[in-house]
């Protein structure tokens, strides 16, 4: 999950949009969801062997 380290910008914190290491909520979604998907593969191929 290290992509998704670092702030979030979000509508509660716009501050936080100067910071160097921030992603736009959408795309920390879309990794966070691609990182389960992986995990949740994984885990199914390991119960299903």
């Amino acid at each position: 999950m290290r992509e998704l380290r670092g702030a979030i910008i979000d509508q509660f914190d716009p501050d936080t949009a100067n910071q160097s290491d921030t992603l736009p909520v959408e795309v920390a979604r879309d990794l966070l969801s691609a990182a389960i998907d992986r995990q949740m593969t994984i885990a199914i191929q390991h119960h299903e062997g």
